[in-house]
C-alpha cells in the first residue's frame, strides 16, 4: 500500500539510533511513577526495579542493533518489543494489587 515503516530511506544507522534513543527514553519514562511518587500510578520499589531491568534488557537489544545493524539484530528488537510491553504492563498490574 506504499506505507514506509522504517525511519530514513534505507536500512542503517539512523533507524538503529532512533530505536536506541526511544528505548532508553521509554525505560526512563516507565520508572517515573516511582521517582515522582505519582499517586494514581503507585509503583513499589520491586516493581520499579523489575521494570527498570526489563527496560535495560530492551535497551541493550537496541544497542546491539546499532552495533551490528543486521536483520537478525532487528528481529531480536522486534521480538523483544512483543515481550517487553505486555510484561511491563503485567508488572504494573501485579504491583498495584500485591502492594495494597
Amino acid at each position: 500500500a506504499g506505507f514506509k515503516m522504517m525511519i530514513g530511506e534505507e536500512k542503517g544507522t539512523i533507524s538503529a539510533l532512533v530505536a536506541l534513543v526511544l528505548s532508553s527514553l521509554m525505560t526512563f519514562i516507565t520508572v517515573i511513577p516511582f521517582l515522582l511518587k505519582i499517586e494514581q500510578l503507585q509503583l513499589s520499589i520491586y516493581g520499579a526495579i523489575g521494570i527498570f531491568v526489563l527496560g535495560l534488557f530492551f535497551t541493550e537489544k537496541s544497542f546491539q542493533l546499532l552495533q551490528k545493524q543486521t536483520e537478525t539484530a532487528a528481529r531480536k528488537v522486534l521480538v523483544n518489543s512483543y515481550i517487553y510491553l505486555p510484561v511491563m504492563q503485567l508488572i504494573y498490574v501485579f504491583d498495584k494489587f500485591l502492594t495494597q
